[in-house]
């Protein structure tokens, strides 16, 4: 909590100008939206309101202040005020006419720069899956399902931070075997420096390319992680992606928000077990798929 009360005042100074009238606009339907965004790194700019990629990432950001300021106990009535401007706020999640999640408003633009044989690097409308938490399997199935066909039209084949994002986005969606796929294809061993924009993998010093971009190397850890524990919805979700492959493993060390530190056993006749440590005293919430019984213990045995 040592960073809690300044990072809670700079997200609530982002959202008082997200507000405003000078970053955001109401359409015809009472929505509020980002006006002229844009979808890294394709598409055109400036071109309209409320883009996928803008409008859930203000969601998160919302939702985030909002959730902070109960947290530590911050001004109610800032809070109302920002809760009832959320409400009228556009999420960024629409259905395309092929199943998928639009990256843009305008049929013509999506169908132009977002189809579904599209294997553009970046996943800008998928923000709401990852990192963000508007999108998840355990919430929905119909926004789940868009995700999914979204990523399914971008492919397999990439860069290598981009592969590190798809592993992400397929842990995420609860398949342990399509993200080991992304796993293993982060993983080919590369020699090319060149930009290219569909044969990622390592070097033979493990850095990430080509060419080399921290952010994948960063990116294949933070989805490996994911395929072994989640914590963005407020619980502790053990093994949530693990493959077919993986019958039987350990993992330690992990860190989940709230300030918990996870080691997590499993074997191939169905028996797992968890140690799970508070950094600051406080209780939790676990979520294992399928459980049928559990023994519950303290650090003292009992």
């Amino acid at each position: 909590m040592i960073y809690a009360p300044k990072t809670g005042k700079v997200v609530k100074t982002i959202s008082r100008f997200k507000a405003t009238a000078r970053s955001a606009e109401f359409r015809k339907d009472g929505k509020l939206v980002a006006p002229k965004e844009w979808s890294p790194e394709i598409g055109p700019w400036n071109v309209e309101g409320g883009v996928a990629y803008a409008q859930q990432l203000i969601w998160d950001l919302f939702n985030n202040t909002i959730e902070a300021n109960i947290v530590l106990n911050g001004d109610l009535a800032y809070r109302n005020k920002l809760a009832a401007t959320f409400k009228r706020l556009d999420n960024g999640l629409k259905i395309g006419s092929w199943g998928q999640l639009m990256e843009w408003n305008n049929p013509e633009i999506e169908k132009k720069h977002s189809g579904p044989k599209n294997t553009h690097r970046h996943l800008s409308h998928l923000i709401a899956l990852y990192p963000g938490k508007q999108v998840s399997p355990l919430l929905d199935t119909i926004y789940t399902e868009a995700a999914k066909k979204s990523l399914l039209g971008r492919g397999d084949l990439s860069t290598g931070w981009a592969l590190a994002w798809r592993l992400a986005c397929w842990a995420r969606l609860l398949d342990g075997n399509h993200a080991h796929k992304l796993l293993k294809n982060s993983l080919v061993h590369i020699t090319s420096t060149e930009i290219t924009y569909n044969e990622g993998g390592v070097y033979e010093n493990l850095l990430n390319g080509p060419p080399f971009q921290i952010d994948g190397n960063f990116g294949i850890t933070a989805g490996l992680t994911e395929m072994f524990l989640q914590s963005h919805l407020g619980k502790l979700q053990l093994l949530p992606a693990i493959p077919n492959v993986w019958p039987k493993g350990e993992v330690s060390g992990l860190k989940a928000l709230g300030n918990f530190t996870v080691g997590i056993k499993w074997d191939t006749n169905g028996k797992s077990s968890a140690s799970i440590y508070s950094g600051m005293g406080r209780n939790c919430r676990i979520y294992f798929k399928d459980i049928s019984s559990a023994i519950v213990k303290d650090s003292k045995g009992k």
